[in-house]
This record gives C-alpha cells, structure tokens and sequence, in this order.
C-alpha cells in the first residue's frame, strides 16, 4: 500500500496512466475517458477496502444472488483469492485469460 501512495504522490499522471494501462491489461482499451482523477484520501480508501464476510452472509440469509466475474489475468487484483473468497457467497465467474475489465488481449 505504502509502494502505491507513494507512487501516487510522486506523479499523480504517472500514477494514473500504469493504473488504467493495468486495469486494460492484456487488452490494449483505452480508458482515459472513464477516469476521473482523485485524492490520496480515496486512494488510500480503495487500497485498504476490505470485504466482509458478515456482511456478504447477511445478504446470503436474505436471499440475495451475487454474481462474481474475475479476469484470470488481472493485474490489479488477485483473481485467484478473490475466487476462493468470493466462492462461498456467490456463483463466480472466471475468465482465464481476461484482465480487470474482463476484456481479452485481442479486445
């Protein structure tokens, strides 16, 4: 987290173009046009989120369906824990060979 604010507060632009050249990746989509630029603050938000166990239970026992989709090659998350945890709460799909944004290398 620390390697990521720290990038971020370095060169902000920088910082913004690896993200979106990841969250694309292996496709070669342009996303410039989805970004808004934010604050360390919600930055830091987002690299410390957590999801909760608790609560994807509660909304099991109230029968709410979730439905997972992971790209196999991500390079943002980790597709393959996000799977394991996501499993027992939901009906996940896994495309092996998409990135974050579920898109393929030849997309």
């Amino acid at each position: 987290i620390r390697l990521q604010e720290m990038g971020f507060s370095k060169d902000p632009q920088k910082y913004l173009e690896s993200f979106l050249g990841n969250c694309a990746a292996p496709s070669k989509a342009d996303l410039r046009s989805y970004l808004r630029p934010g604050t360390a603050e919600e930055l830091r938000a987002l690299l410390t989120y957590r999801w909760e166990e608790a609560k994807l239970r509660r909304l099991q026992e109230k029968n709410v369906a979730l439905e997972v989709y992971l790209g196999g090659a991500d390079a943002i998350v980790d597709a393959e824990a996000a799977r394991r945890f996501f499993l027992p709460f939901a009906t996940v799909y896994y495309l092996k060979n998409a990135g974050h944004i579920l898109q393929t290398k030849g997309e």
